[in-house]
């Protein structure tokens, strides 16, 4: 890794109210049962908090259910007026026998209710440890609205219920973890001030330079096929320096996509833009986030100049609002505020051409 001196970068470098994007894994710290036709024995707290073989168990009768499990006290703690943008839950277990005990019941519990989609699969469980996970990052499980507070009380949770056929079946649980998926509206000076990313002959070289190091670990590059899925291939401490690049020696063949994804110490992390690569040329790809969106919503946009537009229509074609991105910027946030839940279209253009996205507001 060597300083980078000179570069040109389309930047963002102004101080905005910006979506930081983070994820917290917590365990529960409170575990109780109720209902069902047979009941979980083990130690239940200590059973479901780590992958360690200490489970707790529940030999289930012919054509029976399990207790409910209410897992609740994960002591998330996510900052006031987060934006939740979805849950999953990782239930490691497995059966006694194959082919015998599969779910009943995979909630979420909110203000101590379960409720929302019920994720529960028909699929049996195996006979040997295996993690699933139920819900997603943009997954609220058919709630409405999930607000900070909802996830950080004590009595918000997972309830879970297994069941078994007609010849009975035993449950084992190891470990159940929840993940909330949240963007934090923060004043603050943008990380990233621009990703440059430069195919020659049989390399990419990707150069970013960023605006402020606080509390940072380090810098993972991800590269991606799809433009959706993205793995890492390489990672730099950071070093308290403004520029960095990194060479990519065996690019994928045909388009290519990157991005530079920054960790703070404390595991929460945030994304450069994303940009596709082909035959020498590179843009950056458009896309808005948080989706669905709730107050406001961020887009990714190419390098802005003077001919670059923003324009907001309702999936009718009507105009709701117009905006004229600061030049230079691969970013541009947009306030929704006062509109109505339901569908809108996007459209960024400029310099003879235009790009569309889908924005549905909640």
């Amino acid at each position: 890794m060597r300083r980078i001196l000179t570069l040109a970068f389309a930047s963002l470098c102004l101080s905005l109210t910006v979506n930081v994007f983070a994820q917290d894994t917590k365990t529960a710290t409170s575990v109780t049962q109720a209902g069902g036709n047979d009941s979980w024995t083990g130690t239940l707290v200590a059973g479901v908090q780590g992958s360690d073989n200490v489970y707790i168990t529940s030999n289930i009768g012919s054509n029976k259910t399990s207790a409910v499990l209410s897992l609740t006290g994960f002591n998330f703690n996510i900052p006031a007026g987060s934006i939740i943008s979805g849950v999953s839950v990782s239930v490691e277990r497995r059966a006694g026998t194959a082919n015998k005990t599969a779910d009943q019941q995979v909630q979420l519990i909110v203000n101590g209710t379960a409720t929302g989609t019920d994720k529960a699969s028909a699929a049996f469980w195996p006979t040997t440890d295996a993690a699933v996970t139920y819900g997603a990052p943009n997954d609220k499980w058919g709630i409405a609205t999930i607000s900070a507070a909802d996830v950080n009380a004590a009595n918000f949770g997972v309830a879970i219920q297994a069941q078994s056929g007609p010849s009975g079946g035993a449950a084992f649980i190891d470990a159940v973890s929840v993940t909330v998926f949240y963007s934090e509206a923060a004043s603050l000076p943008v990380r990233f001030m621009g990703l440059d990313v430069k195919r020659s002959g049989s390399q990419v070289t990707l150069n970013w330079k960023v605006a402020r190091e606080e509390n940072l670990s380090g810098y993972s590059v991800e590269r991606s096929a799809d433009g959706s899925h993205f793995a890492s291939i390489y990672f730099t401490k950071a070093n308290d320096w403004n520029e960095y690049t990194y060479s990519d020696a065996r690019p994928l063949s045909g388009t290519s996509f990157y991005r530079i994804k920054s960790v703070d110490k404390d595991s929460k992390y945030s994304y450069s833009a994303v940009v596709s690569v082909k035959d020498g040329g590179s843009d950056v790809v458009l896309k808005a986030f948080p989706l669905p969106a709730q107050n406001q919503v961020t887009l990714q946009h190419a390098s802005a100049d003077a001919a670059r537009k923003i324009q907001l229509t309702t999936a009718d074609g009507r105009l709701v609002k117009a905006i004229t991105p600061a030049a230079g910027t691969q970013q541009t946030v947009i306030d929704l505020t006062g509109l109505k839940a339901g569908l809108y279209m996007i459209r960024f253009d400029g310099a003879g051409a235009a790009q569309v996205l889908k924005l549905i507001k909640q």
